[in-house]
């Protein structure tokens, strides 16, 4: 399991993250994908994002592909990365882990990213984070702002 307490999002990947959102949130369907980058003891870095075609059948749910991991660590390995998270939407929801997603939580072995619509309508996103194997919270900053986390 990977383990950290601060996820460091580069503004490229905030905008691809914001790209993937408005894409899919048009059609009423979640996004979902890895996160890829490096972690030392308890901060990560976000380098690039995998974003992968939601397989689940329901609008409201997503799955992986199966390939999807093999294709992540076959990058990382290649950049000296390691898979830091796994990304989900919630397009017509808060940005709370549902059910479902704290299930998930528990059983993963790596942290989840959840993106939703921010109530103030000019931020556009909200994103927060999760241990694995726990519900603790993992404060998000970015890079071209590292003193203004996103709400967490």
């Amino acid at each position: 399991m990977i383990f950290y307490d601060f996820l460091w999002l580069p503004e490229h990947i905030v905008n691809d993250l914001r790209f993937c959102f408005q894409k899919t949130s048009l059609v009423g369907s979640e996004c979902c994908g890895l996160i890829l980058g490096s972690y030392q003891k308890y901060i990560a870095h976000a380098q690039q994002l995998l974003p992968v075609h939601n397989v689940h059948q329901q609008k409201n749910s997503f799955m992986l592909p199966l390939h999807t991991y093999r294709q992540a660590k076959y990058i990382s390995k290649k950049c000296n990365w390691d898979i830091i998270g796994i990304y989900h939407s919630h397009p017509n929801g808060k940005p709370y882990p549902s059910p479902m997603d704290v299930r998930g939580i528990e059983n993963s072995d790596y942290p989840w990213l959840i993106l939703a619509p921010a109530c103030n309508k000019q931020a556009g996103l909200e994103l927060v984070a999760f241990q694995p194997g726990t519900m603790k919270p993992i404060t998000i900053h970015t890079k071209s702002a590292l003193d203004t986390p996103f709400k967490n």
